[in-house]
């Protein structure tokens, strides 16, 4: 995550070199995907990141189930 960007940009970000490297051929997987949102993101987001880890269930480590905590955290970190 850059210091300059936002949540939203830097998933966006994230969600499209997905789809880039999809559109190469490669394979992408959703937790894939996740798991290298939650490595580039900031120190403060540490014990988010190992909460996100140690509570995730089958399923549970997607995008759309991910992204409401990560904005939670952000504006918490904001205040």
């Amino acid at each position: 995550m850059l210091p300059e960007e936002d949540m939203v940009r830097y998933v966006g970000r994230a969600q499209q070199l997905s789809a880039d490297l999809q559109a190469s051929g490669a394979e992408v997987k959703e937790l894939e995907l996740v798991q290298s949102i939650l490595a580039g993101l900031p120190k403060e987001y540490e014990t988010l990141v190992q909460m996100i880890v140690d509570f995730a269930t089958d399923g549970d480590m997607t995008v759309l189930k991910v992204m409401p905590k990560l904005l939670n955290a952000e504006q918490r970190f904001a205040r």
